[in-house]
């Protein structure tokens, strides 16, 4: 269960193997329901649905594919007695129907009754449950990314707020959490502090989390940030911060500024000695993005 690969093989044997803790219980819930509300009619109705399961089924084609001789008031009970069972749910309104929409339930069905169902190849099930896990893996990478991307821009918001409003009213703590700091570096009450972009007439795509733009003398700062537990902040990224933040001040015009990373889960050694060669600071304190 630590890969994809074997994830899929224990759901292909719980699933289609006669051994299968998971094959075995549903049939025994498929047996009981169909015994109670006639076996023959409501295997049928229920193949069929699987057969069509991509769209609701009406009664009126239920009844003339499958009981032709059953009327309306016959059928109706028939199908709330499946509903009933969950083997079955409603469709678009009262009068359509499709099979449970539950790929566990549905691979064991058709696992079972494969030759009772038309043109079914029992490799599909495999095939279904691949496109599911790849579906799936394509959807948590989605998330996952929009989720890191809104964990990044809050802690970029925590930090801008602290460098506005506390760090120049606290400087000894602020810069304990720093290192490798200029002798004559102090936090200033900026004259802005913000995430800054180039504008469109630079014809420039650049971003830089953090610029503190400094009023009078002392150092702007401008910063990177990584709101991540891994991996840790790489020499190349290093390098490729300092040609953003280098083009930033030939844009702006600052004269003088610090650069800055804080990236929670730590730099690599190569990392740390090319932030030293650059006279650039850097942290690892997880209080710079506590609220």
């Amino acid at each position: 269960m630590t890969t994809p690969e074997g994830v899929l093989a224990v759901l292909e044997y719980e699933t289609l193997d006669e051994r299968g803790d998971i094959r075995e219980i549903w049939m025994e819930y498929i047996a009981s329901a169909f015994d109670r509300i006639n076996e023959k009619n409501a295997k049928n109705i229920f193949l069929y649905l699987i057969k069509h399961r991509e769209r609701p089924v009406g009664r009126k084609e239920i009844r003339e594919k499958i009981v032709p001789d059953m009327d309306d008031y016959d059928l109706e009970k028939k199908m709330r007695a499946l509903i009933k069972t969950d083997i079955i749910q409603r469709g678009r309104s009262n009068f359509y129907y499709q099979g449970v929409q539950d790929n566990i339930f549905d691979k064991v069905f058709r696992g079972q009754y494969a030759d009772d169902i038309e043109e079914f190849d029992p490799s599909e099930i495999t095939r279904d449950y691949k496109a599911l896990s790849e579906d799936i893996r394509r959807k948590y990478n989605s998330l996952s990314g929009e989720y890191n991307h809104f964990k990044g821009k809050f802690a970029e918001f925590v930090i801008i707020r602290k460098l506005a409003r506390r760090a120049y009213k606290n400087n000894d703590l602020f810069k304990s959490m720093l290192c490798d700091l200029p002798d004559d570096f102090c936090f200033v009450e900026y004259a802005s502090v913000w995430s800054w972009s180039a504008s469109p007439i630079y014809k420039a795509d650049i971003q830089v989390d953090i610029f503190a733009r400094v009023k009078g003398d002392g150092y702007s700062l401008i910063g990177e940030v990584k709101n991540r537990r891994k991996p840790k902040f790489s020499k190349k990224e290093v390098l490729e911060f300092k040609a953003k933040a280098d083009e930033l001040m030939r844009l702006e015009n600052v004269n003088r500024a610090l650069l800055l990373v804080i990236c929670k889960a730590g730099f690599t050694g190569d990392a740390m000695d090319c932030l030293r060669e650059n006279r650039m600071t850097w942290s690892a304190d997880e209080q710079w993005m506590a609220k």
